[in-house]
Protein backbone atom coordinates (compact mmCIF):
# COMPACT_ATOMS: atom_id res chain seq x y z
CA UNK A 1 0.00 0.00 0.00
CA UNK A 2 1.13 3.37 -1.01
CA UNK A 3 1.09 6.71 0.71
CA UNK A 4 -1.90 7.90 1.55
CA UNK A 5 -1.47 11.73 0.35
CA UNK A 6 -3.69 15.00 0.95
CA UNK A 7 -6.24 13.04 -0.81
CA UNK A 8 -6.31 9.32 1.35
CA UNK A 9 -5.67 11.48 4.30
CA UNK A 10 -9.06 13.82 4.13
CA UNK A 11 -11.04 10.59 2.41
CA UNK A 12 -9.89 7.85 5.44
CA UNK A 13 -9.77 10.04 8.84
CA UNK A 14 -12.26 12.98 7.98
CA UNK A 15 -14.80 11.54 5.85
CA UNK A 16 -16.07 8.11 6.88
CA UNK A 17 -18.47 9.60 9.63
CA UNK A 18 -19.33 12.35 7.84
CA UNK A 19 -20.65 10.99 4.17
CA UNK A 20 -24.24 12.06 3.09
CA UNK A 21 -25.63 13.56 0.07
CA UNK A 22 -25.97 16.87 -0.64
CA UNK A 23 -28.03 18.64 -3.43
CA UNK A 24 -25.78 21.13 -4.25
CA UNK A 25 -21.72 21.07 -4.30
CA UNK A 26 -19.91 24.40 -3.83
CA UNK A 27 -17.04 24.20 -6.44
CA UNK A 28 -18.33 25.43 -9.83
CA UNK A 29 -21.46 27.22 -8.74
CA UNK A 30 -22.44 30.60 -10.27
CA UNK A 31 -22.96 33.29 -7.89
CA UNK A 32 -24.72 36.76 -9.35
CA UNK A 33 -25.24 39.83 -6.62
CA UNK A 34 -28.78 40.83 -7.25
CA UNK A 35 -29.38 44.92 -6.48
CA UNK A 36 -32.99 44.49 -7.09
CA UNK A 37 -33.22 41.26 -4.68
CA UNK A 38 -30.62 43.08 -2.21
CA UNK A 39 -29.04 39.42 -1.72
CA UNK A 40 -27.30 36.96 -3.41
CA UNK A 41 -28.61 34.19 -6.49
CA UNK A 42 -26.83 30.74 -6.86
CA UNK A 43 -27.05 28.92 -10.15
CA UNK A 44 -25.81 25.32 -10.77
CA UNK A 45 -25.78 23.37 -14.02
CA UNK A 46 -26.86 19.96 -12.16
CA UNK A 47 -27.59 17.95 -15.51
CA UNK A 48 -24.77 19.50 -17.12
CA UNK A 49 -26.50 20.61 -20.54
CA UNK A 50 -24.92 24.11 -20.83
CA UNK A 51 -27.31 26.40 -19.14
CA UNK A 52 -29.03 26.82 -16.05
CA UNK A 53 -32.01 27.02 -17.17
CA UNK A 54 -34.06 24.10 -15.61
CA UNK A 55 -35.79 22.98 -12.80
CA UNK A 56 -33.53 23.63 -9.08
CA UNK A 57 -30.45 24.98 -10.62
CA UNK A 58 -31.21 28.52 -9.24
CA UNK A 59 -31.60 29.48 -6.17
CA UNK A 60 -31.72 32.57 -3.77
CA UNK A 61 -28.58 32.17 -1.62
CA UNK A 62 -28.66 35.17 0.16
CA UNK A 63 -31.39 37.99 1.21
CA UNK A 64 -33.11 39.17 3.79
CA UNK A 65 -34.78 36.06 5.38
CA UNK A 66 -31.75 35.17 6.77
CA UNK A 67 -30.79 36.45 10.35
CA UNK A 68 -27.62 38.43 8.91
CA UNK A 69 -27.65 41.94 7.84
CA UNK A 70 -30.14 43.20 5.34
CA UNK A 71 -28.30 44.38 2.32
CA UNK A 72 -29.49 46.94 1.14
CA UNK A 73 -26.66 48.22 -1.62
CA UNK A 74 -24.71 45.00 -2.40
CA UNK A 75 -21.83 45.51 -5.10
CA UNK A 76 -19.04 43.14 -4.82
CA UNK A 77 -18.98 39.11 -4.69
CA UNK A 78 -15.54 36.49 -4.21
CA UNK A 79 -15.31 33.22 -3.19
CA UNK A 80 -12.13 31.74 -0.93
CA UNK A 81 -9.83 30.07 -3.17
CA UNK A 82 -9.32 27.73 0.10
CA UNK A 83 -12.48 27.09 1.44
CA UNK A 84 -15.17 27.43 -1.02
CA UNK A 85 -16.95 30.65 1.54
CA UNK A 86 -18.83 33.33 -0.73
CA UNK A 87 -18.17 37.24 0.11
CA UNK A 88 -19.75 40.13 -0.38
CA UNK A 89 -19.68 43.67 0.13
CA UNK A 90 -22.47 46.46 0.73
CA UNK A 91 -21.78 49.83 0.38
CA UNK A 92 -24.76 51.13 2.28
CA UNK A 93 -23.96 49.16 5.33
CA UNK A 94 -20.00 49.52 5.22
CA UNK A 95 -19.78 45.54 5.57
CA UNK A 96 -17.96 42.47 4.09
CA UNK A 97 -19.58 39.42 4.68
CA UNK A 98 -18.48 35.52 4.87
CA UNK A 99 -21.75 32.98 3.85
CA UNK A 100 -21.40 29.55 3.97
CA UNK A 101 -24.27 26.85 3.09
CA UNK A 102 -23.49 24.91 6.63
CA UNK A 103 -26.79 22.46 6.60
CA UNK A 104 -26.42 21.86 2.43
CA UNK A 105 -30.10 23.48 1.58
CA UNK A 106 -27.94 25.02 -0.79
CA UNK A 107 -28.70 28.39 0.26
CA UNK A 108 -26.61 30.51 3.54
CA UNK A 109 -29.62 32.14 4.97
CA UNK A 110 -29.90 29.87 8.23
CA UNK A 111 -28.32 30.68 11.66
CA UNK A 112 -24.51 30.49 12.16
CA UNK A 113 -24.24 31.05 8.10
CA UNK A 114 -23.11 34.58 8.08
CA UNK A 115 -20.61 36.36 9.76
CA UNK A 116 -18.87 40.01 9.91
CA UNK A 117 -15.08 39.89 8.39
CA UNK A 118 -14.97 43.82 8.29
CA UNK A 119 -16.79 46.86 8.76
CA UNK A 120 -17.15 50.46 9.47
CA UNK A 121 -15.55 49.85 12.83
CA UNK A 122 -12.17 48.90 11.71
CA UNK A 123 -8.78 50.31 11.53
CA UNK A 124 -9.66 52.09 7.96
CA UNK A 125 -12.25 53.24 6.96
CA UNK A 126 -14.08 52.15 4.36
CA UNK A 127 -16.98 53.99 2.62
CA UNK A 128 -17.63 52.03 -0.95
CA UNK A 129 -16.49 49.15 -1.60
CA UNK A 130 -16.65 48.06 -5.01
CA UNK A 131 -14.74 44.87 -5.43
CA UNK A 132 -12.99 42.12 -3.68
CA UNK A 133 -10.13 39.74 -4.03
CA UNK A 134 -8.16 37.41 -2.46
CA UNK A 135 -4.47 36.34 -3.33
CA UNK A 136 -2.67 33.30 -3.52
CA UNK A 137 -2.20 33.06 0.49
CA UNK A 138 -6.27 33.90 1.02
CA UNK A 139 -5.78 37.16 2.17
CA UNK A 140 -8.41 39.42 1.29
CA UNK A 141 -8.09 42.89 -0.31
CA UNK A 142 -11.07 45.77 -0.75
CA UNK A 143 -11.17 48.30 -3.15
CA UNK A 144 -12.33 51.47 -1.48
CA UNK A 145 -14.27 53.64 -4.43
CA UNK A 146 -14.90 56.88 -2.33
CA UNK A 147 -13.61 58.58 0.50
CA UNK A 148 -10.73 58.18 -0.05
CA UNK A 149 -9.80 55.30 -3.14
CA UNK A 150 -7.50 53.18 -1.43
CA UNK A 151 -6.97 49.24 -1.57
CA UNK A 152 -7.31 48.06 1.97
CA UNK A 153 -5.17 44.36 2.91
CA UNK A 154 -7.07 42.16 5.25
CA UNK A 155 -5.87 39.47 7.20
CA UNK A 156 -7.29 37.65 10.24
CA UNK A 157 -3.75 37.04 12.00
CA UNK A 158 -5.79 35.58 15.62
CA UNK A 159 -8.22 33.53 13.51
CA UNK A 160 -11.11 35.02 14.96
CA UNK A 161 -13.49 34.85 12.07
CA UNK A 162 -12.70 38.79 11.08
CA UNK A 163 -10.05 41.41 10.53
CA UNK A 164 -11.44 43.54 12.92
CA UNK A 165 -8.21 43.15 15.06
CA UNK A 166 -5.29 45.85 16.21
CA UNK A 167 -3.13 45.33 12.95
CA UNK A 168 -5.74 43.34 10.75
CA UNK A 169 -6.68 45.98 8.70
CA UNK A 170 -3.65 48.07 6.66
CA UNK A 171 -3.98 50.09 3.46
CA UNK A 172 -1.67 48.31 0.90
CA UNK A 173 -2.60 50.90 -2.18
CA UNK A 174 -3.65 54.87 -2.50
CA UNK A 175 -2.63 57.62 -4.30
CA UNK A 176 0.47 58.42 -2.06
CA UNK A 177 2.11 56.02 -3.90
CA UNK A 178 5.32 56.71 -6.01
CA UNK A 179 4.33 58.35 -9.29
CA UNK A 180 0.94 59.27 -8.56
CA UNK A 181 -1.88 59.82 -7.98
CA UNK A 182 -3.43 56.30 -9.56
CA UNK A 183 -7.13 56.16 -8.28
CA UNK A 184 -9.81 59.05 -8.82
CA UNK A 185 -13.00 56.71 -9.67
CA UNK A 186 -11.50 53.12 -9.13
CA UNK A 187 -14.36 50.73 -10.67
CA UNK A 188 -13.04 47.01 -9.96
CA UNK A 189 -10.00 45.29 -9.33
CA UNK A 190 -8.63 41.40 -9.42
CA UNK A 191 -5.78 39.65 -8.19
CA UNK A 192 -3.78 37.59 -11.17
CA UNK A 193 -0.68 35.64 -10.49
CA UNK A 194 0.46 38.37 -7.39
CA UNK A 195 -0.08 41.41 -8.96
CA UNK A 196 -3.81 43.33 -8.34
CA UNK A 197 -5.06 45.07 -11.69
CA UNK A 198 -7.17 47.97 -11.08
CA UNK A 199 -9.62 49.69 -13.57
CA UNK A 200 -9.85 53.77 -12.93
CA UNK A 201 -12.80 55.40 -15.30
CA UNK A 202 -12.09 59.23 -14.43
CA UNK A 203 -8.63 59.37 -13.81
CA UNK A 204 -6.65 61.34 -16.72
CA UNK A 205 -5.38 59.30 -18.59
CA UNK A 206 -7.71 56.27 -18.19
CA UNK A 207 -5.75 53.18 -16.86
CA UNK A 208 -5.45 49.75 -15.60
CA UNK A 209 -2.56 49.74 -12.97
CA UNK A 210 -0.91 46.57 -11.98
CA UNK A 211 0.58 46.69 -8.18
CA UNK A 212 2.42 44.21 -6.08
CA UNK A 213 4.44 44.44 -3.46
CA UNK A 214 8.00 44.09 -4.28
CA UNK A 215 10.02 44.68 -1.31
CA UNK A 216 7.37 42.97 0.99
CA UNK A 217 6.91 45.67 3.47
CA UNK A 218 2.71 45.35 3.33
CA UNK A 219 1.74 47.85 0.87
CA UNK A 220 2.83 49.20 -2.97
CA UNK A 221 2.74 52.50 -2.38
CA UNK A 222 7.00 52.32 -3.20
CA UNK A 223 8.40 53.34 -6.42
CA UNK A 224 8.12 50.77 -9.02
CA UNK A 225 5.10 48.66 -7.09
CA UNK A 226 2.74 50.56 -9.69
CA UNK A 227 2.76 50.68 -13.63
CA UNK A 228 0.03 51.63 -16.16
CA UNK A 229 -0.75 48.44 -17.47
CA UNK A 230 -3.26 49.42 -19.91
CA UNK A 231 -5.13 52.12 -21.64
CA UNK A 232 -8.98 51.02 -21.02
CA UNK A 233 -10.08 52.86 -24.02
CA UNK A 234 -7.44 51.95 -26.28
CA UNK A 235 -10.28 49.24 -28.00
CA UNK A 236 -12.39 52.36 -27.81
CA UNK A 237 -13.83 51.93 -24.93
CA UNK A 238 -14.75 54.18 -22.57
CA UNK A 239 -16.20 53.20 -19.26
CA UNK A 240 -14.72 49.67 -18.60
CA UNK A 241 -16.73 48.79 -15.23
CA UNK A 242 -15.42 44.77 -14.71
CA UNK A 243 -12.66 43.14 -15.10
CA UNK A 244 -12.05 38.77 -15.34
CA UNK A 245 -8.43 37.25 -16.07
CA UNK A 246 -9.26 34.49 -17.97
CA UNK A 247 -6.76 31.90 -16.28
CA UNK A 248 -5.41 29.78 -19.30
CA UNK A 249 -4.44 33.30 -21.62
CA UNK A 250 -3.23 34.25 -19.51
CA UNK A 251 -5.61 37.77 -20.61
CA UNK A 252 -7.32 40.00 -18.86
CA UNK A 253 -11.07 41.32 -20.01
CA UNK A 254 -13.31 44.13 -19.19
CA UNK A 255 -16.91 45.03 -20.19
CA UNK A 256 -17.88 48.76 -21.32
CA UNK A 257 -21.37 49.00 -20.57
CA UNK A 258 -21.85 52.18 -22.72
CA UNK A 259 -21.00 50.38 -26.03
CA UNK A 260 -21.38 46.79 -24.71
CA UNK A 261 -18.10 45.77 -25.73
CA UNK A 262 -15.66 43.05 -24.22
CA UNK A 263 -12.06 44.20 -24.57
CA UNK A 264 -9.28 41.33 -24.35
CA UNK A 265 -5.76 43.11 -23.32
CA UNK A 266 -2.63 40.87 -22.98
CA UNK A 267 1.11 41.54 -22.35
CA UNK A 268 2.25 39.92 -25.95
CA UNK A 269 6.04 41.04 -26.06
CA UNK A 270 6.24 40.56 -21.70
CA UNK A 271 7.61 43.74 -21.28
CA UNK A 272 4.92 44.21 -18.05
CA UNK A 273 2.26 45.87 -19.81
CA UNK A 274 -0.83 45.70 -22.37
CA UNK A 275 -0.39 49.18 -24.32
CA UNK A 276 1.46 48.04 -27.48
CA UNK A 277 -0.18 47.81 -30.92
CA UNK A 278 -2.04 44.28 -31.12
CA UNK A 279 -2.31 43.73 -27.13
CA UNK A 280 -5.70 44.60 -26.63
CA UNK A 281 -8.61 43.39 -28.86
CA UNK A 282 -12.34 43.66 -29.14
CA UNK A 283 -13.33 40.37 -27.65
CA UNK A 284 -16.87 40.76 -28.27
CA UNK A 285 -18.63 43.71 -30.22
CA UNK A 286 -22.50 44.36 -29.83
CA UNK A 287 -22.87 46.46 -32.94
CA UNK A 288 -21.44 43.47 -34.64
CA UNK A 289 -21.69 39.57 -34.38
CA UNK A 290 -23.71 36.97 -35.47
CA UNK A 291 -25.99 35.95 -32.70
CA UNK A 292 -27.13 39.87 -33.06
CA UNK A 293 -26.92 40.26 -29.25
CA UNK A 294 -25.95 43.96 -27.50
CA UNK A 295 -24.96 43.45 -23.82
CA UNK A 296 -25.13 47.25 -23.57
CA UNK A 297 -25.90 47.76 -19.66
CA UNK A 298 -23.76 44.85 -18.31
CA UNK A 299 -21.87 45.60 -15.11
CA UNK A 300 -20.09 42.27 -14.39
CA UNK A 301 -18.50 39.20 -16.35
CA UNK A 302 -16.84 36.00 -15.10
CA UNK A 303 -15.18 32.94 -16.45
CA UNK A 304 -14.67 29.46 -15.92
CA UNK A 305 -11.80 26.89 -15.81
CA UNK A 306 -12.09 26.37 -19.56
CA UNK A 307 -11.90 29.88 -20.68
CA UNK A 308 -15.53 30.53 -21.76
CA UNK A 309 -17.05 34.37 -20.54
CA UNK A 310 -20.20 34.90 -18.73
CA UNK A 311 -21.67 38.38 -19.11
CA UNK A 312 -24.82 39.08 -16.60
CA UNK A 313 -26.86 42.12 -19.18
CA UNK A 314 -29.24 43.80 -16.97
CA UNK A 315 -31.55 44.77 -19.94
CA UNK A 316 -32.45 41.67 -21.04
CA UNK A 317 -31.97 40.13 -17.78
CA UNK A 318 -29.63 37.39 -19.62
CA UNK A 319 -26.61 35.59 -18.65
CA UNK A 320 -24.34 35.43 -21.72
CA UNK A 321 -22.18 32.75 -22.45
CA UNK A 322 -19.28 33.49 -24.97
CA UNK A 323 -16.81 30.97 -25.88
CA UNK A 324 -14.35 31.80 -29.05
CA UNK A 325 -14.73 28.67 -30.72
CA UNK A 326 -12.62 29.02 -33.93
CA UNK A 327 -9.49 30.77 -31.57
CA UNK A 328 -9.70 34.15 -33.49
CA UNK A 329 -9.54 35.98 -30.49
CA UNK A 330 -12.93 36.91 -30.48
CA UNK A 331 -16.85 35.30 -30.07
CA UNK A 332 -18.32 37.00 -32.52
CA UNK A 333 -18.98 34.23 -34.92
CA UNK A 334 -21.73 32.14 -35.47
CA UNK A 335 -22.51 29.55 -32.18
CA UNK A 336 -19.90 31.51 -29.79
CA UNK A 337 -23.04 33.30 -28.00
CA UNK A 338 -25.73 31.47 -26.33
CA UNK A 339 -27.74 31.94 -23.38
CA UNK A 340 -26.39 30.50 -20.28
CA UNK A 341 -29.24 31.60 -18.39
CA UNK A 342 -33.05 34.05 -19.04
CA UNK A 343 -36.00 35.12 -17.36
CA UNK A 344 -37.95 34.53 -20.53
CA UNK A 345 -36.32 31.00 -21.07
CA UNK A 346 -37.61 27.55 -21.09
CA UNK A 347 -38.88 26.28 -18.85
CA UNK A 348 -39.51 29.17 -17.06
CA UNK A 349 -37.77 29.56 -13.84
CA UNK A 350 -38.21 29.30 -10.06
CA UNK A 351 -35.78 32.47 -9.60
CA UNK A 352 -35.93 35.49 -11.99
CA UNK A 353 -32.40 37.61 -12.63
CA UNK A 354 -32.70 41.42 -11.56
CA UNK A 355 -29.91 43.93 -11.90
CA UNK A 356 -27.00 42.27 -11.28
CA UNK A 357 -24.24 43.97 -10.23
CA UNK A 358 -21.43 41.22 -9.80
CA UNK A 359 -20.78 37.79 -10.41
CA UNK A 360 -18.09 34.75 -10.46
CA UNK A 361 -17.73 31.27 -10.58
CA UNK A 362 -15.96 29.09 -8.12
CA UNK A 363 -13.12 27.81 -9.56
CA UNK A 364 -13.24 23.81 -10.21
CA UNK A 365 -11.12 21.66 -11.99
CA UNK A 366 -12.34 19.36 -14.88
CA UNK A 367 -11.86 15.58 -15.65
CA UNK A 368 -12.46 14.60 -20.11
CA UNK A 369 -12.27 12.39 -22.01
CA UNK A 370 -8.93 11.31 -23.75
CA UNK A 371 -8.64 9.47 -27.15
CA UNK A 372 -9.44 6.02 -26.01
CA UNK A 373 -13.14 5.03 -24.37
CA UNK A 374 -13.35 3.06 -21.44
CA UNK A 375 -14.37 -0.41 -22.80
CA UNK A 376 -13.59 -3.48 -21.68
CA UNK A 377 -9.64 -5.24 -22.74
CA UNK A 378 -8.64 -1.25 -23.40
CA UNK A 379 -7.09 1.75 -21.51
CA UNK A 380 -8.79 4.57 -21.39
CA UNK A 381 -7.35 7.87 -20.63
CA UNK A 382 -8.90 11.03 -18.83
CA UNK A 383 -7.51 14.52 -18.99
CA UNK A 384 -7.33 16.02 -15.39
CA UNK A 385 -7.54 19.97 -15.66
CA UNK A 386 -7.29 22.58 -13.09
CA UNK A 387 -6.23 25.53 -14.16
CA UNK A 388 -4.61 26.94 -10.68
CA UNK A 389 -3.11 24.09 -9.63
CA UNK A 390 0.04 23.39 -12.10
CA UNK A 391 2.70 22.17 -9.97
CA UNK A 392 0.70 20.66 -6.97
CA UNK A 393 0.30 17.20 -6.30
CA UNK A 394 -2.86 15.35 -7.52
CA UNK A 395 -4.90 12.55 -6.04
CA UNK A 396 -7.71 11.03 -8.79
CA UNK A 397 -10.32 8.02 -7.79
CA UNK A 398 -13.66 6.36 -8.85
CA UNK A 399 -16.54 5.56 -7.24
CA UNK A 400 -19.61 3.63 -8.19
CA UNK A 401 -22.08 6.61 -7.27
CA UNK A 402 -21.50 10.73 -6.91
CA UNK A 403 -23.63 11.05 -3.64
CA UNK A 404 -20.72 13.43 -2.28
CA UNK A 405 -18.44 13.23 0.39
CA UNK A 406 -18.06 16.51 3.01
CA UNK A 407 -14.37 17.33 3.46
CA UNK A 408 -15.29 18.52 6.86
CA UNK A 409 -14.89 21.81 9.02
CA UNK A 410 -13.40 24.40 8.26
CA UNK A 411 -13.64 23.04 4.75
CA UNK A 412 -17.38 23.25 3.29
CA UNK A 413 -16.59 22.01 -0.04
CA UNK A 414 -17.83 18.39 -1.05
CA UNK A 415 -15.53 15.88 -2.92
CA UNK A 416 -18.37 14.56 -5.68
CA UNK A 417 -17.79 10.82 -4.99
CA UNK A 418 -19.36 8.32 -3.01
CA UNK A 419 -17.90 6.57 -0.14
CA UNK A 420 -17.64 2.92 -1.33
CA UNK A 421 -14.96 0.13 -1.98
CA UNK A 422 -14.49 1.27 -5.19
CA UNK A 423 -13.20 5.19 -4.22
CA UNK A 424 -11.09 3.36 -1.33
CA UNK A 425 -9.09 0.94 -4.05
CA UNK A 426 -8.71 3.52 -6.30
CA UNK A 427 -7.75 6.37 -3.92
CA UNK A 428 -4.71 3.98 -1.91
CA UNK A 429 -4.24 0.91 -3.60
CA UNK A 430 -0.89 0.52 -6.31
CA UNK A 431 -3.12 -1.97 -8.40
CA UNK A 432 -1.82 -1.51 -11.98
CA UNK A 433 -4.89 -0.88 -13.67
CA UNK A 434 -4.77 2.40 -11.95
CA UNK A 435 -2.34 4.84 -13.92
CA UNK A 436 -1.17 7.83 -13.17
CA UNK A 437 -4.31 8.28 -10.88
CA UNK A 438 -1.66 10.19 -8.73
CA UNK A 439 1.13 12.66 -9.23
CA UNK A 440 1.76 16.10 -10.04
CA UNK A 441 0.11 18.45 -12.79
CA UNK A 442 2.15 19.89 -15.21
CA UNK A 443 2.65 23.53 -15.29
CA UNK A 444 -0.47 24.62 -16.61
CA UNK A 445 -2.34 22.44 -14.22
CA UNK A 446 -3.07 19.06 -16.56
CA UNK A 447 -2.24 15.60 -16.39
CA UNK A 448 -3.12 12.36 -17.95
CA UNK A 449 -4.76 9.43 -15.55
CA UNK A 450 -5.43 6.28 -17.30
CA UNK A 451 -7.75 3.03 -16.39
CA UNK A 452 -6.64 -0.59 -17.68
CA UNK A 453 -10.19 -1.92 -17.97
CA UNK A 454 -10.36 -5.76 -17.13
CA UNK A 455 -11.64 -8.16 -20.04
CA UNK A 456 -14.55 -9.06 -17.87
CA UNK A 457 -17.94 -9.19 -19.69
CA UNK A 458 -19.54 -8.43 -16.09
CA UNK A 459 -18.40 -4.94 -16.44
CA UNK A 460 -19.84 -3.92 -19.61
CA UNK A 461 -22.38 -1.06 -19.07
CA UNK A 462 -20.99 -0.28 -15.87
CA UNK A 463 -21.38 3.51 -14.88
CA UNK A 464 -18.59 4.93 -12.78
CA UNK A 465 -17.58 8.60 -11.37
CA UNK A 466 -14.36 10.03 -11.51
CA UNK A 467 -12.69 13.14 -9.82
CA UNK A 468 -9.69 14.85 -8.38
CA UNK A 469 -8.27 16.92 -6.23
CA UNK A 470 -5.53 19.09 -5.86
CA UNK A 471 -3.97 19.59 -3.10
CA UNK A 472 -1.79 23.12 -1.35
CA UNK A 473 -0.06 23.40 2.19
CA UNK A 474 -1.75 26.19 4.03
CA UNK A 475 -5.23 25.56 2.73
CA UNK A 476 -7.08 24.52 5.80
CA UNK A 477 -7.73 21.03 4.63
CA UNK A 478 -5.01 21.41 2.02
CA UNK A 479 -6.85 20.49 -0.56
CA UNK A 480 -6.91 23.62 -2.83
CA UNK A 481 -9.53 22.16 -6.15
CA UNK A 482 -12.44 19.57 -5.91
CA UNK A 483 -12.69 18.86 -9.72
CA UNK A 484 -16.12 18.53 -11.06
CA UNK A 485 -17.06 14.26 -11.21
CA UNK A 486 -17.34 12.76 -14.57
CA UNK A 487 -19.04 10.01 -15.59
CA UNK A 488 -18.81 7.24 -18.09
CA UNK A 489 -19.96 4.12 -18.96
CA UNK A 490 -17.72 1.52 -19.56
CA UNK A 491 -18.51 -0.59 -23.33
CA UNK A 492 -17.97 -3.77 -24.97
Amino acid sequence: MRALGGFGIVLLISVWAAAQTLPFRTHGDFYVVDQDLDGVLRFQDLDGDGDVQDAGEQIVFYDSTSPGPDLSNPQAITIHPFDGSVWISDTSLDVVLRLVDRNGDGDANDAGEYSIFYDATGAVAISSVLALSFDEQGILFLLNSGTPDNVIRLEDKNKDGDALDPGEATVFFDNTAVTGPWLQSPADMIFFQGHLYIGDNTITPKHIVRIRDLNHDGDALDAGEAVRWADPTAGGGSFVWNLIFELKGPALFGVCITTGNVYRWQDLNKDGDALDPGEVVTFFDSANNASSVSLKTSFTLTTDPLGSLYVCNHTADVIYRLTDLNADLDANDAGEVVAYFSNTGTPTPAVLLGRARDCIIGPAGEVTPGMVSPAIGKTADFLLDDPIGGGCFYAAALSYSSTGIPLGSPDIRVVPLGLDPLLVVSANVALPIFIGFQGTLSGPGQAVAKLAVPALPALVSLRLHMAFVTVRPGAPSGILTVSRPYSFVIGG
